[in-house]
């Protein structure tokens, strides 16, 4: 640490970063700048150093937090030459070491006096008390004037910036620093940038769910294809060998020790995971578990103790169930188990390792991006390692740039506060919901088409995703799966082991086959995406029906507007999801959603009645954009259902509930969920002393409010009833009365809390659950549904209070009482309806092979073909136009158009085989040879040279540094880039050509090009490769070949083999397939890609010898070369032809392969051995050309 400066310049990273930033700042001198760390970072000190001017009022007295005991010291002065420096600066202060003091000022003033040396100190150096009595200087109130460069600079303060922005960024702060207008050092300005940042502050809409990518998402994809790569089977294989971390000296290990006991859990409970030494776990069945494989034992403990810590608060949450963010690359004591505002995620740096437990899976580095306001990499490389958002960069940046035209606005107006400037400059306005003309319209859908399809209606259920691995889009290379008979989870065969996999205790299961066409995802989504109409219109008399509840409570009045664009169709579990989007202007934001499920509506016990059918859900966004705002998830405002059998669809509309009451009583006690996680009497014992003592009072409101259960546990707390009876306390229909009975499955259920009514008569089997609060800002309540999942919501019959605990069904006390209860009530529309809306669009496709065409449309309107090409033809002049939909704002914005008038009829098209390409993901490749006299491969054009690198030696480093040009990477990236982009089906297929003929021939030589043969076709599944291991061919079925030894000694069998094997790979015989492959994405968002395939037949030029040790490896290869000794000494030629055979092995074995040799075979008498350099001296250019080996 230095002597001269503490604090500042000896604060590591974040000091050295600010020193850095300070240069760049008296250096460069800028109109602004913004410095952004946490709120504890010694800002006073910070702004002293910035601007100059230090505060020396009492400081003489302060004691430092981390100083030595006493006094830290005063500041010292040296002097050079006429100037007075600083020379040692005490943690009190915020100054630079060296800088030169320029006077003081008095009084806040501008006016800077000059100041002297102290004549009566003649040893140069002096403190700043001596500096203060000689010049007059008053320490209360005056300040110290010390040169930095700069003219001026003022800072000013953020407002709490936990406002408006995702992130829980409570903790930091941002400083402005700017130069003052034309010298003047009054210049206010700091006050009308911390205006603009105010106003541009808005309370977040959405919570953490709203950013996580769906699991189909291709980023999703990827990352689970490494996981299950060579990579991911890496890193499991370390795991598993990592002995018994619960009996290690693991440095970690005393965190969760002390951990378990603080929060009154068992050591030894494990129920979340069943970690065991050496890799073994069992995981939740929704859990990726090629990423539960790359967990260590430490990781898999600190879930448990977090996910036990979840169910451990008075209000118990689930965390298989309800949104957490854990850090789980730290330590369990520094990681808290939620975040203090539900729905908020915890500090989320770039190289955290963040974990989601009600998703089973890590928040993945684009997920990050997201979050904190950016879209690329370089943006998250820009942000280092801090967990600041975007948005609130953005809005600091902004703020700095428009501040002074504020400035002068203000000044120039009347107002009296600049807030009430900026509200009249605001031009911010909703925009007025457009009333479309529509065209002709079909006629009114009076049932799903695809309902009345044979296949569809039969076997849809087996059609979709049928387990968690399935869930990202790939398809289980397993036809054998299990299922529970109650809850409906569903795993394949291949996911349960007895060291790794899911966890099916408790759950009934049975083993379900499937056939490969059954279990084949392509064709039903052929079948599908081909009768799916690309628009929808809902009826206007239909919608105003539904407006007519509680004076138009979803806002759909205006929906009728709007025409519904199918957006995508997605696999799910157990059933299909076609989702369309009503939006403004066509492609402006969505205003509602029309989401329609094709398969398993309802999860129910296999001994129920199947839910099967279709189902439409109606929800409307203009609630969460127009005010009055409704945060937070948008309930649907109506459905349409049709089961499989029903001979009409039915529309239903959510209606005001019906308040009733029930009475619930328990018997046949079992363990609690609590009690289950491990938690014990302590905890309990803690949280009640918390609340008596620590918050007393709030407590007694509490209690008096009747939110006891809030802040301590039940006396019944470890016993949840067997079996519930509950009695419906209304006249008439007695729906959810009945005999419940709980069922052992875990992690399927919302804190394993699931109670069966059993179907019975003319009633039909019901489920009592606990319906979780995904963003924690309520508790769970119970509900009553016809459904195993508390997803489906239209299922729901009854909702509970949230008041009701399961145990109180057993207490004596709580039992007595009546429990409110939501009876729900979805009421028919009988003039609803839904139209698939026709236009003139004609799409037609060209079968022959010459054309360079693969997909035409006709009939757009002059309108929308002018709105789909004026980006690209601004002078509206050009015949063919190329549209950008590769870089750029524009080109997103073409690729909007795009996709809302081609993208729907074009996969209709596709979807009934119209295209001369089949798109099968078991379609044949296509041969494809290049039309002029440049090889594929070898297109200096299409494949540009790489910048080329220039190397040389720094003599003062001794080390080698690369040279090359400013800007030359990106350009060739750019370059790269831009070839992809080429206009035309067929010129693209060649680019792709190119691509995977040049991965295949590169670096090899010239002429290789020839023998390549390359094929390709167009693709719209993407399937995770097969991931099986790598096989080797052995040689049992190869004839035998001896070679003579020395008598006494014989090749065994597999040896003689072997070198059969070895032979003929030596004599060229031996051929194997190279293959490389080169894939392209067509613009927009078809979903469609070309693939080309470049491969070569190539004979093996050498092999491995991978035998067990003592096998005769080495025999083995002196055979080989004892087969050939003749044609070798019969070949060698003077002076540069040799006949040895070159053997480079480690110095320790030369003489071992010179005695086995000598042993086997007398044939090779001259045999060299090369040491070192200094052996290789005693040998000369004969010896080399005559030597065997």
């Amino acid at each position: 640490m230095s002597n001269k400066r503490k604090d500042i310049e000896d604060k590591g990273c974040s000091g050295e970063t600010f020193l850095a930033a300070c240069d760049v700042l008296f250096k460069e001198k800028p109109k602004f700048a913004i410095f952004e760390n946490v709120k504890g970072a010694p800002w006073e000190k910070m702004s002293e150093y910035i601007t100059g001017r230090i505060d020396i009022s009492g400081k003489e007295s302060k004691s430092i937090k981390g100083a030595s005991k006493g006094k830290d010291g005063d500041l010292e002065f040296i002097r050079v030459g006429s100037d007075i420096r600083v020379d040692r600066v005490p943690s009190q202060y915020g100054v630079r070491v060296g800088a030169k003091v320029n006077g003081f000022s008095k009084d806040g003033s501008t006016i800077v006096h000059g100041i002297s040396w102290p004549n009566s100190i003649k040893k140069g150096r002096c403190n700043l008390a001596e500096l203060s009595k000689f010049n007059d200087i008053d320490r209360k109130e005056d300040l110290l004037i010390v040169e930095n460069g700069v003219k001026h600079k003022r800072l000013w303060p953020t407002p709490d910036k936990a406002k408006g922005i995702l992130l829980s960024c409570d903790h930091y702060f941002s400083v402005f620093v700017w130069q003052p207008g034309e010298g003047n050092l009054g210049d206010d300005l700091g006050q009308y940038w911390e205006a603009v940042v105010k106003h541009l502050s808005s309370p977040v809409r959405h919570s953490l769910e709203a950013f996580i990518l769906q699991d189909d998402h291709e980023v999703i994809r990827t990352f689970r294809e490494a996981l299950n790569g060579p990579a991911g089977r890496q890193e499991h294989q370390r795991i598993n060998q990592l002995p018994d971390f619960w009996n290690s000296v693991d440095m970690n290990l005393p965190h969760n020790v002390n951990t378990r006991t603080g929060i009154g859990m068992n050591q030894e409970t494990r129920t979340q995971t069943k970690w065991q030494p050496f890799g073994g776990m069992h995981v939740p069945p929704f859990w990726w578990l090629e990423h539960s494989k790359c967990l260590t034992q430490h990781d898999l403990d600190m879930l448990e103790i977090l996910h036990a810590s979840a169910a451990r608060d008075p209000e118990s949450k689930d965390s298989n169930f309800s949104s957490h963010s854990w850090n789980i690359s730290q330590n369990v004591s520094k990681e808290k188990h939620r975040t203090a505002v539900p729905g908020i995620a915890s500090c989320i740096t770039p190289g955290g390792d963040i974990f989601l437990p009600h998703l089973g899976r890590p928040l993945l580095g684009s997920e990050k991006l997201l979050l904190q306001g950016n879209e690329t990499e370089v943006q998250l490389g820009d942000m280092a390692g801090n967990a600041m958002t975007l948005t609130v960069v953005c809005a600091t940046m902004l703020a700095a740039m428009t501040c002074r035209q504020l400035k002068k606005e203000h000044e120039a107006s009347s107002r009296a506060s600049i807030m009430e400037t900026l509200q009249s400059m605001d031009q911010i306005w909703l925009k007025q919901l457009l009333r479309l003309q529509y065209c002709v319209v079909s006629q009114v859908l009076s049932c799903f088409l695809f309902v009345k399809d044979q296949v569809m209606s039969n076997s849809l259920s087996l059609f979709s995703a049928y387990v968690a691995c399935e869930s990202s889009g790939r398809q289980s290379h397993s036809l054998n799966f299990l299922r529970c008979n109650v809850c409906s989870v569903s795993v394949c065969r291949d996911c349960v082991h007895v060291k790794q996999g899911y966890q099916l205790e408790g759950h009934n299961i049975d083993e379900i086959a499937l056939t490969q066409k059954e279990h084949d995802m392509s064709v039903f989504e052929t079948k599908l995406r081909s009768i799916m109409p690309p628009n929808l219109i809902m009826s206007k008399d239909g919608l105003n029906q539904v407006a007519a509840i509680e004076n138009d409570k979803y806002r759909v009045a205006s929906l009728s507007n709007y025409v519904f664009s199918l957006h995508r169709i997605r696999r799910h579990r157990r059933k299909w999801i076609i989702i369309y989007y009503a939006r403004q202007d066509g492609i402006g934001e969505a205003v509602a959603e029309f989401k329609t499920d094709v398969g398993e509506l309802e999860a129910r016990a296999v001994d129920s009645n199947p839910a099967i059918g279709v189902q439409g859900q109606l929800t409307s966004f203009i609630p969460a954009r127009v005010e009055p705002l409704v945060l937070g998830p948008l309930p649907s405002c109506l459905i349409v259902r049709q089961y499989r059998g029903d001979s009409e669809m039915k529309w239903l509309v959510n209606s005001t509930e019906t308040v009733s009451t029930l009475s619930i009583t328990g018997s046949n006690p079992v363990d609690s969920f609590r009690l289950e996680l491990g938690l014990t009497d302590a905890t309990a014992t803690t949280l009640s002393n918390h609340a008596n003592n620590v918050r007393k009072k709030e407590y007694k409101v509490a209690v008096k409010a009747g939110d006891e259960r809030r802040w301590v546990y039940p006396a019944n707390w470890k016993e949840w009833p067997g079996e519930i009876l509950i009695h419906q306390n209304t006249s008439g229909e007695e729906k959810v009365s009945g005999s419940y009975v709980k069922v052992g499955c875990k992690h399927t259920f919302n804190q394993n809390a699931c109670w069966v009514r059993k179907k019975k008569d003319n009633h039909p089997e019901l489920y009592l659950l606990l319906m979780p609060d995904v963003s924690r800002v309520g508790p769970d309540h119970a509900i009553i549904s016809t459904s195993t999942n508390h997803n489906d919501k239209f299922a729901v019959l009854a909702t509970l209070s949230s008041r009701w605990q399961p145990c109180d069904a057993l207490n004596e006390k709580e039992r007595t009482k009546e429990v409110k209860v939501a009876l729900t009530n979805w009421l028919p529309l009988r003039i609803m309806s839904c139209s698939a809306f026709k236009t003139n669009y004609t799409v037609e496709s060209p079968m022959s092979d010459n054309s360079p065409v693969l997909i035409k449309m006709s009939g757009i309107s002059d309108h929308d073909m002018t709105d789909l090409c004026c980006r690209d033809d601004v002078q509206g002049q050009n015949t063919i136009i190329h549209l950008n939909v590769h870089r750029g704002s524009k080109a997103q914005q073409t690729v909007r158009r795009f996709n809302h008038l081609c993208v729907a009829a074009f996969l209709k098209h596709a979807a009934k085989s119209n295209l001369k390409y089949d798109l099968n993901i078991n379609a044949t490749y296509i041969p494809i040879k290049p039309k002029n006299l440049v090889p594929f491969g070898c297109c200096k054009i299409t494949i540009p040279p790489r910048p080329i690198e220039k190397w040389v030696f720094n003599q003062e480093n001794e080390e080698w540094v690369r040279l090359s040009e400013a800007g030359q990477s990106r350009q060739y990236l750019n370059l790269l880039s831009s070839i992809y982009t080429r206009p035309g089906f067929a010129k693209r297929t060649k680019v792709v050509a190119h691509h995977a003929t040049f991965g295949l021939i590169d670096g090899r030589g010239q002429g290789i090009e020839k023998e390549v043969t390359v094929t390709f076709r167009l693709s719209s599944y993407q399937d995770d490769p097969v991931l099986d291991r790598f096989r080797l061919h052995n040689c049992h079925d190869l004839p035998e070949t001896n070679v003579a030894l020395k008598s006494g000694f014989e090749l065994y069998e597999r040896q003689k083999k072997a070198v059969t094997k070895m032979l003929r790979i030596e004599n060229g015989m031996v051929t194997f397939n190279e293959l490389e492959m080169s894939e392209q994405i067509m613009p927009g968002c078809c979903g469609w890609s070309i693939i080309a395939k470049a491969e070569r037949n190539a004979c093996l030029r050498g092999g491995v010898v991978a035998d067990a040790i003592g096998a005769g490896k080495t025999l083995i290869s002196i055979a080989i070369i004892l087969s050939g000794i003749k044609d070798a000494r019969a070949s060698r030629s003077y002076p540069r032809k040799s006949s040895a055979t070159l053997v480079v092995v480690p110095p320790g074995l030369i003489d071992q392969w010179k005695k086995e040799i000598f042993k086997f075979t007398e044939e090779m008498p001259d045999v060299l051995c090369i040491y070192d350099t200094e052996a290789l001296q005693h040998y000369s250019v004969d010896d080399f050309l005559n030597a065997d080996v």
